[in-house]
């Protein structure tokens, strides 16, 4: 009997790890360089998948090409390049998103068992649809750092287990989360917080000094060999300059961030019912009293809503770091049959949720696997592939242009680098405007084979460039793209 048991424990082991695969794997085919995608990388993925090119080039990121957000993001993303141009991105993607998956089940299991931790999982997946925006962004990366250190702080006030090991991994996250961006870091200061006060409260002094150096050694693994690495390329005034004081500036600009902006950025967050529910779930959770991990959960929250809404812009992927904290008030909830089993209307509700939230959206995602699965082999290129090969079938991949705008695509595409620093102006000029200066100055010492414009972009000051460079003529309007070349290469 007690090895049928055994078996029967194995097997449902097994069952669930090829069930958080499935997850894993269904939502990171949404990604928008899947396989058998068809659609084309956004406007910030395309940035950081031209950055990951550029290093595959030589360059450095911040000494040579321009982008504001942490070195991680782009070392990923040239670690993608290496397992394939262009779509290897999606393997990293893959395994980010399957390991967050599984350490949110561990989460789950803290309060719930294995069925309740396999509906949660399902909950939580659901969830990740709204905030994936194709992918390829910075919060996504952040996630299993994220997920990890909550584990490991939730199982330390729920269960007392900690170790070296543990805290040399949660240091490590944290570092990883500042190289990527640093207003992402809401689960540590509560929770370090949390653990300090806990500790002075029972006269545990040794043990915080035993913590830090533990908690910082792991910090220093990831930060110095990454500090190191852009001194002895000469880019760490240039990181610190653009990851550092351009995005105070960024946060603090005057027509993006204002009070106003804020306060709807921070609103459009909050409306989610799965947020707003794990918030009351917290709330209830604190009026049990059972010590300070609940209260440091819902301070957590309360915290990363406001540091995610702090550029006042709301970019649904912002959100993607509430994820990892929906998984234990969720459990929570779902172990807690008693607040719902007995009231029907309160039943009926749960279920119209849950069909609203998670089975139709994650429906729909499956649905729309299968369609670029059958359509894997129909022509559905969009129209910017004609800028490509104009530019392809008069260049050299030696030969570097430059895009006046947002579009950093057109690189990744036809496999040409910018002729400046800044592959691209908008918005990061309006909120420094010494970018142009040396963006046209770039052009003077490296005068781009092709001017591309970005459909709906204005001229502006390229116009004044074009008019005291002659060699340039216009070449026309291919895709709504205005395109002007030098003489040479026609």
């Amino acid at each position: 009997m007690k090895l049928i048991k055994i078996q029967l424990h194995k097997f449902a082991s097994i069952c669930v790890f090829f069930y958080i695969l499935f997850l894993g794997f269904v939502i990171s085919m949404q990604c928008e360089i899947a396989p058998y995608s068809k659609k084309l990388p956004g406007i910030d993925e395309s940035v950081f998948e031209t950055m990951g090119y550029l290093m595959t080039k030589g360059y450095i990121p911040y000494r040579d090409s321009f982008d504001h957000k942490g070195p991680l993001l782009y070392i990923i993303n040239w670690l993608g390049m290496q397992i394939s141009y262009y779509r290897g991105i999606w393997i990293i993607e893959l395994i980010v998103i399957t390991s967050t998956f599984f350490i949110l089940y561990k989460i789950t299991r803290l309060v719930c068992g294995r069925l309740g931790g396999c509906f949660s999982m399902f909950v939580i997946s659901s969830s990740l649809l709204f905030y994936l925006d194709g992918g390829n962004l910075v919060e996504e990366y952040a996630m299993p750092f994220i997920a990890v250190s909550v584990y490991f702080f939730l199982d330390y006030f729920l269960n007392q287990k900690i170790s070296i090991y543990r805290l040399i991994i949660c240091g490590f996250s944290f570092g990883a989360v500042l190289l990527l961006r640093a207003n992402m870091i809401s689960v540590w200061i509560c929770f370090c917080i949390a653990v300090f006060i806990q500790l002075i409260s029972n006269k545990q002094y040794k043990k915080i000094i035993e913590f830090i150096l533990w908690f910082l050694s792991g910090m220093m693994l990831i930060l110095l060999p990454v500090f190191i690495w852009l001194a002895l390329n000469h880019a760490f005034k240039d990181f610190w300059n653009d990851y550092i004081i351009f995005n105070k500036m960024y946060v603090s600009n005057s027509v993006r961030a204002t009070l106003l902006n804020k306060f709807n950025s921070f609103q459009y967050f909050l409306n989610n019912v799965l947020i707003i529910g794990s918030t009351v779930m917290t709330v209830y959770l604190c009026r049990l009293k059972r010590g300070y991990c609940d209260i440091a959960y819902l301070i957590c929250l309360m915290v990363t809503l406001p540091l995610i809404s702090m550029s006042g812009m709301s970019y649904a992927h912002y959100g993607m770091v509430l994820v990892p904290l929906m998984a234990y008030p969720i459990a929570n909830f779902i172990s807690s049959g008693k607040l719902y089993e007995k009231n029907a209307g309160i039943s009926i509700v749960i279920i119209w949720l849950l069909i609203n939230y998670t089975i139709t959206p994650f429906g729909t995602a499956v649905s729309h696997l299968i369609e670029n699965y059958i359509n894997r082999n129909i022509d559905q290129r969009n129209g910017i592939y004609d800028i490509v090969e104009l530019i392809e079938n008069n260049t050299d991949e030696q030969d570097k242009i430059t895009v006046w705008g947002n579009w950093n695509i057109i690189y990744l595409l036809s496999k040409r680098m910018p002729a400046s620093k800044y592959s691209y102006q908008f918005p990061i000029a309006e909120v420094d405007e010494s970018i142009y200066e040396e963006y046209f100055n770039d052009l003077e010492l490296t005068p781009p084979t092709f001017v591309i414009v970005k459909p709906g972009r204005e001229l502006g000051r390229m116009a004044e460039y074009l008019d005291t460079h002659r060699e340039y003529s216009y070449f026309g309007k291919v895709n709504d793209a205005d395109i002007y070349y030098r003489e040479t290469v026609k």
